[in-house]
């Protein structure tokens, strides 16, 4: 089961590491702090996979000082692609070679073939895909001259383990994580009240809404051989709320756990429901992957071919995102409609706001808000295909969704799921959408601009009650993005 960052065991073992961490003198006694407590943090996971940790991490930091010290241009291909593939072989085999291995079985088999299929049956170990982006990212940095190779190992191990990103990030580079962990860090109150800010709306997020909003879409998709358009319409909403507060809200936490130990990671969520086109949404949502794929493989096909290629180099980036995120098809197709959504702004020239532009415009207008809802129908949509156990079952309920009954009957049956707690908690949805329009200048919630400190306290004392009231404690307290 391993330490939920929800759980009061995780919080215990934070207000311990955090506790020495500030007591302990020298830089290199907190350092070792964080590889330890790193480690044993990912132990209660599973121990087992510390070696592979530790042994990928070795191996990047000789590969990355390698790179640094060569000057031969072949010898530092080889180095480089040396690297990659080791990274993705090791990845290729955890997550996707009995997957492969029984398509392969299944194509066999319908030409004639006699095959059984040949599987490993590995356990994926958590957070693998997210701290191999981090070594494969550092890598390629280096070779591109962009940051000079880590000389100290310690300062690379902590760098790849660091417990508060490992299960699911955000990827931060190492480029701006690495010399915030060289230079000596003296405890900012400042930046710990931020942190205790983000790691608050963060577990309100996930608590009050995401596991809240989880308890009514789930059962409707469960059941969505019995259900109708209109209720899986509704549970396609929810969830796509459930994805956003579950993975958002993991990676406030994770980020405020950062800056209570005096390091600053990188933005992850830019209020992405709204925006106005799948490309926008893209920019602002999981920023620290959707960046990763634009740079280490959107970026090198732009550059090695023509401009008329643009759609086709979205399709694969998109295609390997959506593989990125799961073996199965119905990720694949995720990625792939997101695509076709990009390449299509794209091809129409059309600007795209970024993630640090002020996300739905300056003011609301009837175009804007069309825009929005026009782009989150379509997102919601492609969650299907993410939240789904298989293609077909996908394909089921986007086929009823998008033929909805005339049985005025139908409709009202999605308002009878809801029930007493169903509308408290759709409720808070609809106080949070608004709190978010209202505050969405800033990158948290919570960073109230007010000199009032009894406003302030007031505001956080009533989001704790609010996650404490809505929060079920039977819930496991596990998060989407730990299977990735």
């Amino acid at each position: 089961m391993g330490l939920s960052p929800v759980s009061l065991s995780f919080f215990i073992f934070f207000a311990a590491i955090f506790a020495a961490y500030w007591l302990v003198r020298g830089n290199a006694a907190q350092k070792w702090l964080l590889l330890v407590a790193s480690y044993v943090f990912y132990a209660f996971f599973d121990y087992r996979f510390c070696l592979l940790l530790l042994a990928t991490s070795l191996l990047g930091h000789v590969l990355g000082k390698g790179l640094d010290g060569a000057t031969d241009a072949r010898r530092r291909k080889r180095l480089l692609v040396t690297g990659l593939t080791a990274n993705l072989v090791i990845l290729g085999l955890f997550k996707y070679f009995d997957w492969f291995s029984r398509g392969a079985t299944w194509l066999l088999t319908h030409l004639g073939f006699n095959a059984d299929a040949f599987t490993l049956r590995l356990v994926l170990p958590v957070g693998i895909s997210f701290f191999l982006f981090k070594i494969m990212s550092y890598l390629i940095d280096v070779y591109r001259g962009r940051m000079p190779a880590c000389l100290g190992v310690l300062d690379f191990l902590v760098y790849v383990a660091f417990f508060p990103q490992l299960l699911a990030g955000p990827i931060d580079r190492a480029s701006s994580f690495l010399p915030q962990l060289i230079r000596k860090r003296t405890f900012d109150y400042g930046l710990a009240v931020e942190g205790s800010r983000q790691i608050l709306w963060g577990l309100f997020k996930k608590l009050a809404l995401a596991d809240g909003l989880a308890a009514i879409a789930d059962p409707i998709i469960e059941n969505h051989k019995q259900a109708q358009g209109p209720e899986l319409a509704l549970g396609a909403v929810l969830l796509s709320f459930v994805i956003y507060c579950d993975y958002s809200g993991y990676t406030d936490i994770s980020i405020g756990l950062s800056k209570l130990l005096g390091i600053r990671s990188m933005r992850n969520f830019a209020y992405p429901y709204f925006s106005q086109s799948v490309a926008e949404f893209w920019r602002r949502w999981n920023i620290s992957v959707s960046s990763w794929f634009r740079d280490y493989v959107y970026d090198p096909l732009a550059w090695s071919s023509p401009l008329s290629r643009m759609p086709f180099n979205i399709m694969v980036t998109f295609l390997l995102s959506g593989l990125w995120h799961g073996a199965s098809l119905n990720f694949v197709a995720w990625g792939g409609m997101l695509g076709i959504g990009v390449a299509f702004t794209a091809v129409r020239r059309r600007p795209v706001l970024t993630a640090a532009d002020t996300p739905g415009g300056e003011r609301l207008t009837a175009s804007t808000a069309f825009k929005m809802l026009a782009t989150f129908a379509f997102i919601s949509l492609s969650w299907v295909f993410f939240f789904s156990s298989s293609m077909s079952e996908a394909l089921a309920i986007l086929g009823r969704i998008l033929t909805p009954p005339l049985d005025p009957h139908a409709w009202l049956a999605a308002v009878h799921r809801l029930g007493h707690r169903g509308i408290i908690t759709l409720a808070l949805l609809g106080a949070f959408i608004v709190v978010e329009w209202r505050h969405r200048r800033q990158e948290c919630v919570l960073d109230l601009r007010v000199r009032s400190r009894l406003l302030r306290w007031s505001v956080y004392t009533a989001v704790c009650w609010a996650t404490a009231l809505v929060a079920d404690p039977m819930l496991p307290g596990r998060f989407i993005y730990y299977r990735f």
